[in-house]
């Protein structure tokens, strides 16, 4: 599991405000409970003061599981460094 997969774990694991050993790489909105809308718009904002990342508004229903957003942060930071 990637540090970035870690840490949006940890993330999610505050703001959902559940354990993260409950959630692993897999996890999407449809199995964890407190993942609702707006959990995840503010998970989303979250994550751009965080990292420094812009987020489309058409992206945002695509960040469904975990490893989609550590995805998501990876390839922005890959970007960001070119």
């Amino acid at each position: 599991m990637s540090t970035t997969t870690e840490d949006v774990m940890r993330l999610m694991g505050d703001l959902f405000g559940i354990s993260i050993e409950s959630l692993t790489p897999e996890s999407s909105s449809e199995a964890v409970e407190t993942w609702d809308s707006l959990n995840h718009l503010k998970l989303c904002m979250k994550l751009e003061e965080i990292y420094g990342v812009q987020i489309d508004m058409e992206l945002i229903p695509e960040l469904s599981t975990v490893q989609k957003i550590a995805d998501f942060l990876d390839l922005a930071d890959k970007l960001k460094k070119t």
